[in-house]
């Protein structure tokens, strides 16, 4: 295929992404996962000709099983647009990393906002860690989107296309009002290059990183490790799951289900065979029931 038409297939698989997603990263996901795989296959005169087997060995060279769904995700809805539903339908998706999440806790926030000095920077990490806003969601952010006489942070059409109400906190209301005297935002609440241009995720990835840095935490925390320690803290504080989860805009319980698995607090409430046996035992030197010294 030449360069024309790939980048022709590029843009009718932007064009459906518009049409079925929106605005949204997945578009740009996608449109990068096919300009590095359909430069590989020069050769093939168009797109019944690259082999599900050559798909696969594409597949398997691409390092991280994120980014290997994300590229397979993006080769089969290709696929889809030009009509061939059935292909790749032998290569399975990869099998999902049960991995438990690794987030941002009260004291390591507190260390990280103790170091910033840029009151843009502050407004952007206590809206992640506050109000447990997605990267994209504090970019997408406007200043017509605080009410402040309800307290409410109205989150339009985010993730799924879904508007939800998220809690606006007195602290984090009043460093928004410390940021926004100071920086003059227009439509945007942060402002990027150019007139009227939104705040880049990459920028609000790049603060997460120095700061973690700056604070002397070695963890590699990133924006959504901020929205994870948001979850922890309401989970610690008696919030239900359900209440969790349409805070943060979770299709599913089970998605905010895996908060209760890290939770400490919840973790040290479940009694164990021993605690039972011992709660319940009628000889009371059955176990040692001190710790030594």
């Amino acid at each position: 295929m030449t360069k024309d038409e790939i980048q022709k297939v590029i843009k009718k698989v932007s064009d459906y992404c518009d049409y079925k997603f929106g605005e949204t990263n997945t578009k740009h996901t996608y449109c990068c996962a096919l300009n590095m795989f359909l430069p590989k296959f020069p050769d093939a005169y168009n797109l019944k000709d690259i082999s599900d087997a050559k798909i696969l060995e594409y597949l398997l060279q691409i390092k991280g099983r994120s980014n290997r769904c994300n590229h397979h995700s993006a080769i089969k809805l290709m696929y889809k647009v030009y009509g061939f539903a059935n292909k790749m339908r032998f290569i399975p998706y990869p099998d999902k990393e049960d991995k438990l999440p690794i987030h941002v806790n009260k004291d390591e926030f507190i260390k990280m906002f103790m170091v910033c000095e840029n009151e843009k920077h502050r407004a952007i990490i206590c809206l992640m860690f506050d109000a447990g806003l997605r990267v994209s969601e504090v970019c997408d952010l406007k200043i017509s989107d605080i009410d402040s006489s309800n307290m409410i942070l109205n989150i339009v059409q985010a993730k799924g296309r879904k508007d939800r109400k998220v809690k606006l906190t007195e602290p984090l209301l009043v460093i928004l009002r410390n940021y926004f005297l100071k920086f003059k935002p227009i439509i945007y609440l942060f402002n990027g290059q150019g007139e009227n241009a939104q705040y880049s995720i990459r920028s609000c990835q790049e603060i997460v990183k120095q700061l973690t840095k700056k604070a002397g935490i070695n963890k590699g925390f990133t924006p959504h490790k901020m929205r994870h320690g948001f979850a922890m803290a309401l989970l610690e504080n008696g919030a239900k799951l359900s209440e969790i989860g349409n805070q943060m805009g979770h299709n599913s319980e089970k998605t905010t289900s895996i908060y209760a698995r890290i939770n400490n607090t919840i973790i040290q409430k479940i009694e164990s065979p021993l605690e039972q046996i011992m709660k319940n035992q009628q000889q009371p030197k059955l176990f040692i029931t001190s710790r030594p010294t």
